[in-house]
């Protein structure tokens, strides 16, 4: 078949000008394809001007905030523990919530709530509020504002922390404990870990790390501690974490180890060595006392899931403080 052309006044022809401009579409269209592949599923190493969500290597959903960059070279998976930094040097780890993707193409559930663990690291009990928590001598709730005491903080709001998570498929914990670094909030590794620390205090540190239109920062409160263990059991190849004692005999800085027993788990550090940590929770006794999570060095009496409940005007050297961080 003969197909007639027809030339313009310079000797281009009108069809040599459309598979020109067909050939440029498509190009356009093949980059701006790729471009928007790498916003979604790339690795952000640059600080992020906007919050993205971004896929791991098993296609699960990252919410990274702005301000932050995500740290690859600790893990490109949920299950290795999604480590993100801001400007300052403060690292956070993502705890996925809801149905997360495994590499052999099964999937595991992990749901956010309250937990009791067996001596075997198997959950005993689901809790679903924020109310008693049978514990060993105690009941435990959570602290709001209903049943706040003097000297003590509630969290920020236990229903926005709940409804980002499972909305947004998770929430950050700090990598370490507090220490006093740069801003006097540093969650950073090798520092000096900051104990000698209230309740109130730790809580009022805590929640003014992050507070914008973005991001929410507290202190741990227990629905992120026990979520976080059952990530950990599920995912590091230590079953029986919830029930791990301290690692350090005595007091190091956060994330190091003098004999190189290291408390690393899915890229958290230290949450059942070194020292106490502060929470939100309390004893639903008729004169409540604060809770503390974790171990401490220098004792194997506490696993890192035990409640122990104190004064919340204490403070010495074993005790300490962890954030949290969530999506608006």
């Amino acid at each position: 078949m003969k197909i007639k052309t027809f030339k313009g006044e310079n000797g281009i022809t009108i069809i040599a000008i459309a598979i020109i401009v067909v050939i440029l579409a498509v190009i356009l269209a093949s980059v701006l394809s790729s471009k928007n592949d790498n916003d979604k599923i790339g690795f952000p190493t640059d600080y992020l001007e906007q919050t993205t969500i971004v896929d791991d290597d098993n296609g699960n959903k990252v919410v990274i905030p702005a301000g932050f960059k995500m740290l690859p070279e600790c893990g490109t998976t949920v299950q290795q523990g999604i480590v993100i930094s801001d400007r300052s040097g403060n690292e956070f780890v993502w705890i996925p919530i809801g149905n997360i993707k495994n590499s052999d193409g099964t999937s595991t559930n992990i749901e956010l709530a309250r937990y009791s663990f067996a001596d075997n690291g198997v959950v005993l009990r689901k809790y679903d509020d924020d109310k008693l928590m049978d514990g060993s001598s105690h009941s435990f709730i959570e602290g709001t504002s209903a049943n706040k005491l003097d000297f003590y903080s509630a969290a920020k709001s236990l229903d926005n922390f709940k409804t980002s998570a499972t909305s947004k498929g998770g929430y950050y914990i700090a990598r370490y404990e507090a220490n006093r670094g740069p801003g006097e909030r540093a969650l950073s590794r090798n520092d000096s870990s900051w104990t000698y620390m209230q309740q109130s205090a730790a809580a009022e540190s805590a929640s003014h790390t992050y507070s914008n239109e973005l991001i929410e920062s507290d202190l741990v409160n227990s629905y992120a501690w026990d979520t976080a263990l059952v990530f950990i059991q599920t995912y590091s190849g230590n079953s029986k974490y919830s029930k791990q004692v301290s690692l350090n005999s005595s007091l190091e800085r956060t994330g190091d180890r003098l004999d190189n027993s290291t408390d690393k788990v899915c890229n958290i550090y230290d949450m059942a060595s070194n020292c106490y940590e502060w929470t939100t929770e309390l004893t639903a006794d008729a004169r409540p006392s604060m809770v503390l999570r974790g171990g401490a060095y220098g004792t194997t009496s506490t696993a890192c899931s035990r409640i122990s409940d104190t004064n919340s005007l204490r403070d010495f050297n074993r005790i300490s403080f962890r954030s949290i961080i969530y999506i608006k």
